[in-house]
């Protein structure tokens, strides 16, 4: 059904931005303004992330 296709489109871009943002905060030692430079967002919306994913405490 195509409520399921988006649910599961969610789930994986929500996996893989977990991955990416776990990735970036190991390489930078915790550095959530490194990260989110890395990233390119802005270190408030990091950190919401952060929080949404349970990372970092």
């Amino acid at each position: 059904s195509k409520v399921r296709r988006e649910g599961a489109l969610k789930a994986v871009l929500a996996e893989v931005e977990r991955e990416m943002i776990s990735a970036a905060l190991e390489r930078h030692d915790g550095n959530r303004t490194r990260a989110s430079e890395e990233l390119q967002v802005s270190r408030w919306g990091l950190v919401q992330k952060i929080k949404s994913y349970g990372l970092g405490g």
